[in-house]
């Protein structure tokens, strides 16, 4: 499986913008509105916030403070899931109906991969599902900044839309950092099925203000999709000879659409 492991290896050496530098850009101004979708891009920061200072605490002070954090995020999970609640029966203006429905699929998408978490039983299920808590908690800001946006009028800020990709991409490359030529194959499996997983957000994340970065991205979803595909058929030990060649092919091509997209994104993004 060395053609799959250098296919992941080479995704490592392009890095878009830092995620933290997105998420500190803030969202759209709010107006005086009512209704249940601004309601729900109100409150999800202060839920998706919460959520992150538990499952990715790294200083000794927020350490110390585990339980509370682990406290604050449940609540962080209830008042997602209430919101979530008022979405199914909120009237939701035509011009908001593919954000709220990518919103509902984020949300449940993390709340998942949360209890997915607790029942982990190796690290690299740990990490995997991880991944999925760090970039659809991404897209939970992405989602409510545009619907933000999209309630307000207001003009989307590619910078501040692109929090979702950005972790969905880091979260590819933190998750290729499990693969090694020792890993087990169960592993190799679960890490290519998330992949596929990631994949498909990414898919879903071509949302935003460019046009020309939004098929950069369903492209490279696409490729790492046929890729991931190709290397299970290949570890299953389903697929024909030739394989490897296609898988070679792909990794080339893999590198040319994420350097593509990563330049793309770091343009936009100033």
């Amino acid at each position: 499986m060395q053609l799959s492991l250098k296919r992941n290896i080479s995704i490592l050496s392009v890095v878009l913008l830092p995620l933290t530098f997105l998420i500190s850009s803030g969202g759209a101004s709010a107006s005086p509105s009512s209704s249940t979708t601004l309601s729900v891009a109100k409150n999800s920061p202060t839920y998706i916030s919460s959520i992150r200072k538990y499952y990715f605490c790294s200083t000794a002070s927020c350490k110390a403070a585990k339980s509370l954090l682990a406290n604050a995020s449940q609540l962080g999970v209830t008042g997602l899931k209430k919101d979530l609640a008022l979405l199914k029966t909120a009237s939701v203006p035509s011009n908001e109906t593919a954000t709220v429905a990518k919103y509902v699929i984020d949300a449940n998408n993390m709340i998942s991969a949360m209890q997915s978490f607790a029942k982990a039983t190796t690290q690299v299920n740990a990490t995997l599902t991880t991944g999925i808590i760090y970039y659809e908690s991404a897209n939970i800001d992405s989602d409510a900044y545009l619907l933000t946006c999209e309630e307000t009028k207001s003009k989307v800020s590619f910078a501040k839309w692109s929090v979702g990709v950005v972790g969905v991409t880091y979260a590819m490359q933190t998750v290729v950092k499990a693969e090694s030529a020792t890993t087990p194959l169960t592993d190799l499996l679960s890490i290519n099925n998330n992949l596929l997983i990631q994949a498909a957000s990414l898919t879903r994340d071509a949302n935003g203000p460019s046009a020309a970065f939004n098929a950069a991205a369903k492209n490279f979803a696409a490729t790492i999709a046929t890729n991931s595909e190709d290397s299970i058929l290949v570890l299953t030990k389903k697929a024909p000879a030739s394989m490897q060649a296609t898988l070679a092919s792909l990794a080339k091509k893999l590198q040319t659409e994420f350097s593509a997209m990563a330049a793309l994104q770091n343009k936009l993004a100033k």
